[in-house]
This record gives C-alpha cells, structure tokens and sequence, in this order.
C-alpha cells in the first residue's frame, strides 16, 4: 500500500511539473511577447544569468546546454560588473535571467505571488534586452524552475534557428 500511494504522489508531482511546462511553453514566443522581435536576426552570444543558488543554476546550465545552440555564456551579476567584455551591448546584447517571487499558501493550489508569511519561492524567466532595456518574459512564476527554463531555452532554440 505504502508502494502505491508513493507512486501515485510521484506521478502527481511528476504530471504538476509538465502541466507548468506546457503552460510555459505556450506562452513563450515573440507573439506573445516573451522573446525579443529581432532575436534570431541578431549575431550575439547569450549571457545566461546564474542565481547563485546551486539548485537553480544546475538546471540553468543543463538545460541551455542541452537545448540551446547559439553562442553562450554562463554570467553572474558580479561578472557583469567586473568583466569588462560584458559592456559590449552589441555582442552580449540580451540577458536570460531570472526574477524570484516569494508564494503563500500550498503550491499549486491558489498560491499568491510576493505574499507574506509562510511560504515557498518562485520565479519567472525572462530575457534583458540590454540595447532596447525592455524584458520580454511569458509571466509564469513556478516552483518548477527546472520546466521553466526547460521551456524557455527551447523556444529560444527555436526562434533563433528560424524554426518558429
């Protein structure tokens, strides 16, 4: 009994993270405002942000990795500061990053964004367009960051070899 009821747990955990995968995925395109018009007409090398937290950036870097093939690097904000290379806006023109949120309530069960309280993080990706400064993102906050970026790198993949 104790098999089937971790199993059941599993699958619902498991199917959670690919219904917020799905839901990302569909709203990420230049439509919809979530990749820059100009993405795939550009020559630049994508400056993926790291947040410092090692379970993030694990997926962060895995997921780029395996589904995006355009030129990248791997940043951290003090990089940005510090390395003079990264004030070429011209080659590292747009910024895949983060911005983390904070939830209150059960995940996945009415949760509010920025709440008080106990809670769990979230976040949304985005990317920086450091020539136009405007931030395209598909607005989907999760605590499935790993199937956010997932979405996210894949469309990007997409747009950039003229796939979409």
């Amino acid at each position: 009994m104790k098999r089937v009821i971790i199993v059941l747990i599993s699958v619902l955990f498991s199917s959670c993270g690919m219904i917020i995968q799905g839901v990302a995925s569909g709203k990420t395109s230049i439509e919809k405002g979530a990749i820059p018009p100009d993405f795939a007409n550009t020559d630049h090398i994508l400056l993926c942000m790291l947040d410092g937290k090692k379970s993030v950036d694990k997926y962060m870097k895995k997921h780029v990795e395996k589904n995006y093939k355009g030129k990248y690097e791997f940043v951290t904000r003090e990089d940005l500061k510090t390395k003079d290379k990264y004030s070429d806006k011209d080659t590292y023109r747009y910024i895949f990053e983060s911005e983390k949120g904070y939830a209150q309530g059960q995940p996945g069960m009415g949760a509010s964004t920025y709440s008080t309280g106990p809670g769990y993080n979230v976040y949304k990706y985005g990317i920086w367009d450091r020539i136009k400064l405007e931030t395209y993102s598909n607005g989907v906050y999760s605590s499935y960051y790993g199937k956010l970026i997932k979405a996210y790198t894949v469309k990007m993949e997409k747009v950039r070899s003229g796939e979409l």
